[in-house]
């Protein structure tokens, strides 16, 4: 059970873009969901609030709860007791989000009086308000899927320039296409017989040339 409410918590958090889990953005997401989250006070109360109360005939709930979910086919209401601090207010909303995305909506009207549910809401709500690395830097790759992107497109330029450049300055400060050897004084055509199966041989350098200590081979470069 834990595996499958831990999916479901990373599942919740991948979709809504969680990087940081607040009470301010955690109820944006269950009102973006459909779920009207109402602050409420066990003494006083504006009469909005109160007539929702009276009509739902939750004031036993307002006393006892720091927090509960009703749902009927009119309302979907996540009250949370607005004497509580925000930490305590967003466990208790990650409890709530917890009953909802784990199927909680069952025929009774007020989420979690059932003690294996409320076990899967707690777990969820754990997981939610433990959001690993990983989770975040995949949420933030998400977000930023076209700049990483073309970050990437940008390196992959820079290097390839690089090694261009690279190649050809190392073209450019070769004499020709003539080579030596470790302890000749005359530089020769690739195919040689003094250079062709000799280790040691490589390839002349314009500052090598330029030294004058090199002369034209005799064999392959008669003229």
């Amino acid at each position: 059970m834990p595996n499958t409410i831990k999916k479901k918590a990373k599942s919740f958090i991948r979709k809504h873009k969680l990087k940081t889990v607040s009470f301010e953005n955690l109820k944006a997401v269950a009102e973006k969901s459909g779920y009207t989250v109402i602050e409420y006070n066990t003494s006083y109360n504006d009469e909005n609030v109160r007539t929702i109360i009276f009509n739902l005939n939750l004031q036993k709930e307002i006393v006892m709860s720091k927090g509960f979910t009703y749902v009927d086919k009119n309302y979907r209401l996540i009250f949370i007791n607005e004497d509580l601090t925000d930490e305590e207010k967003t466990l208790v909303l990650t409890h709530e989000l917890g009953h909802i995305e784990c199927g909680h909506l069952s025929l009774q009207y007020i989420i979690g009086k059932d003690i294996k549910e409320e076990h899967e809401a707690n777990e969820f709500s754990h997981y939610l308000l433990n959001v690993n690395m990983i989770t975040k830097g995949r949420i933030t790759v998400s977000e930023h899927k076209k700049l990483f992107v073309a970050v990437i497109i940008l390196l992959l330029i820079t290097l390839i320039t690089s090694v261009v450049i690279v190649s050809v300055k190392k073209e450019k400060s070769y004499y020709a296409d003539y080579y030596i050897t470790s302890s000749g004084s005359k530089y020769h055509k690739k195919e040689c017989i003094f250079v062709k199966n000799n280790k040691t041989a490589k390839r002349l350098t314009k500052e090598e040339f330029e030294t004058e200590k090199y002369s034209a081979c005799n064999i392959c470069l008669p003229d």
